[in-house]
Order: C-alpha cells, then structure tokens, then sequence
C-alpha cells in the first residue's frame, strides 16, 4: 500500500472512507493518526498496519496491541488504553490540552518496535466569528474537481491568534433520512416488484400467494424508517496566509453538495478550525496537493508522506503525524427551505440502517 493510500486514511477522521484502490508498494508500515487539542479531552490515536500488495484500503489492519503513551514538557505522562479498531484514547480525567505546552507520544508494538513523534507546540486557538452558508448553483468541488450540481458554500469570517495564523478547518455534518422498509422488494430471483417489509419495518403481508405480497398493515411501530447519518471532510481545508495575515473574511472551508435525501428535515453542520505548527501545515498541505492534484485515484503518489512520526529502535519510520492544536469551533443549521426550489422526498424501499456505514436510529443529543 502507497502512502497515500494509507493516509486516505487520516483525513476522514471519524471514519474510514473504503476507497477501493489497488496499489503498489510490499512494505508493512504503521499509519498514525492523532491529535492533542485545548478542548476537553479525551484525546484519540489510531493505529493501523499497512496492507500487503493487491489488498484494498478498507483491508488496513487495526493495531489493537501496541502501547500508546502521551507525554508533555511539564512531565506529566499518560499511557492511552485500547478502544476499537486501532483507536487508543486518553481519559476524560486525564491529560488536558494546555496552549503553551509541549506535547509527543510513543508507540512500541507488540514485537518491541518503537516509534516517537516529534514534539509539538500547542499554540493558543484562534475564533471562529461567524459560519454561514450560499448556495450556489453548479458548482460542486470534490476532491478538488468541479463537477456539476448545486449546494451549499460554507463560509467563514475567523482569525488566528495573536502570534499564529496557520489555520485548518474540518467539518462533519449530520443530517435525518426517512425510508420506506415496509415497500422493501423481495429478494426472490425473477420475481416482478413483489413486496416483502423488512421484519423492524414493523408491518406484515395482508394480501399474499407463494413468495408473493400485493398488500401490507403496520402491526407495531417501524424500528428502521428514520435515521441519522454523519458526512465527513474528505479533502484538508486549509489557510493560504503561511507567510502572513491574521483574518479571514469570507473564506470557504466546505462545500455540501446537494442530494434530496440529505434535506428531507434540516442539516447540521460542526466546523473546527485547528491552529498548526508550520510542520503541520507542511504535512496536511501535502496530502492536500496529492489528494486534489491527481488526475487518477489508481495513480501512485508522486512523494512519500511520513508527518512526523520517527523510528527509536531502527524500525521502519512510520507514517502519519500525531499533532498539537488549538482548537475553536461553531456550528449551525441549513434547513430544508433553505435550497431555493421545491423537491420531492426519495421514496427509499430499504432499512435506514443500511444506507451508510454512520447510520443509527439514535437520536443525536443536539439534533431537537
């Protein structure tokens, strides 16, 4: 696997995006992603394995048996315990983010490798004075190329603070969808439209013959027709001032492209804007550059991505970077009548539980 396949990885965030991508390289190296900000903790690290040649990203292997350990320049330590799917966490009453302080961590894998980050200044966070949105009409990014639909520019008017300004935003946004089980088509071959409701669409055949259902009666409440789902940036937003300006008046950190299904209530958008160190910048700009310059996804990367994360016992360096931001963040909503035409609702013949890999029938404690 390349590095910036690996690193595909990093940006999500959240989340893995499964791109399927079949790429060169044979050699086992350990992806970090992690991060130490000035809001509460706790704080996360994932781990994961490169895959072997011919393996596809979503086959990355989590590393659950390393040890993780947090360190600051105050000597204050904290060994992170294991979560799931390579994910390590601080506690909550554990180390917190301190603008000023010094921050790295170490790694050592279960067959004795060690691995430290570079340390890292946590500067003070920037503000975030307003976050609003336009719709524009045709003129969707993504990954760095237009293609043609409608939705909406995310803006925002922000600062750094007073002694840095090398700023990067992230978004992730939620949104509600309501689907249909009850009409769910049977799986039986050659069968023209039958109905056959999903079991938790909590309704029954009324009208059947053999493998066939021409009507349908709700006997109990639905238990997968609403769910929430979550969209993550896939492409680094980034200042464009590294050698100066300290405001940003307009400046587009995201774009929602428009889908029917995202707008069947509203959609609340999270934005977070992260004060870098210059190596930070240097890092995310290149998988920027990567990300939106390659013409072909199947390409391999023209350069090799390793962050900040170096080698302690003659291993392999690793890839990735463990960083220390501070942090500010805002939020808001777009509503349904906020797309400047009328649109009807996607009739969805299938479980809300299976449209996406962050959907559940949990409602988000900020959604009402």
């Amino acid at each position: 696997m390349s590095p910036l396949t690996i690193l595909v990885i990093l940006i999500s965030g959240a989340c893995i995006d499964p791109f399927h991508l079949n790429v060169g390289g044979n050699s086992k190296l350990l992806a970090v992603d992690g991060m130490i900000t000035t809001a509460p903790g706790p704080y996360a690290v994932k781990l994961v394995w490169s895959s072997n040649v011919g393996n596809i990203l979503a086959q990355a292997v989590p590393v659950s048996d390393a040890t993780v350990t947090l360190f600051d320049d105050q000597g204050l330590t904290e060994k992170l315990s294991y979560q799931d799917s390579g994910v390590y966490k601080t506690s909550a009453s554990g180390i917190q983010g301190v603008a000023g302080r010094t921050y790295h961590i170490e790694i050592t894998t279960a067959d004795g490798q060690r691995y430290s980050s570079i340390p890292e200044y946590l500067a003070p966070p920037g503000t975030i004075d307003s976050l609003y949105f336009e719709f524009k009409y045709g003129e969707a990014i993504v990954n760095g190329v237009p293609i043609p639909a409608d939705g909406f520019n995310i803006y925002v008017n922000a600062k750094g603070n007073s002694t840095q300004s090398i700023l990067r935003w992230r978004w992730q946004g939620t949104y509600k969808v309501f689907t249909h089980p009850e009409l769910e088509y049977s799986k039986f071959p050659l069968m023209p439209e039958p109905y056959a409701p999903a079991p938790c669409s909590g309704y029954i055949c009324i009208d059947t013959i053999p493998l066939k259902c021409f009507a349908v009666r709700q006997v109990s409440p639905c238990k997968c027709c609403t769910c929430y789902i979550t969209q993550y940036q896939d492409v680094p937003f980034l200042s464009d001032n590294l050698f100066g300006g300290n405001t940003f008046e307009k400046y587009r950190v995201a774009f929602i492209p428009f889908a029917t299904r995202n707008f069947f209530e509203k959609y609340y958008l999270q934005v977070q804007q992260f004060t870098l160190t210059t190596n930070t910048y240097q890092f995310w700009k290149l998988v920027q550059s990567q990300i939106t310059g390659a013409t072909n996804l199947f390409q391999p990367p023209i350069a090799r991505i390793k962050g900040n994360i170096v080698s302690t016992s003659g291993s392999t360096s690793a890839l990735g970077i463990f960083s220390a931001c501070g942090v500010a963040q805002k939020t808001i909503w777009i509503y349904r009548n906020d797309v400047p035409y009328t649109f009807s609702d996607p009739i969805i013949r299938e479980s809300c539980q299976i449209l996406d890999p962050t959907s559940t029938i949990q409602i988000p404690p900020f959604w009402n």
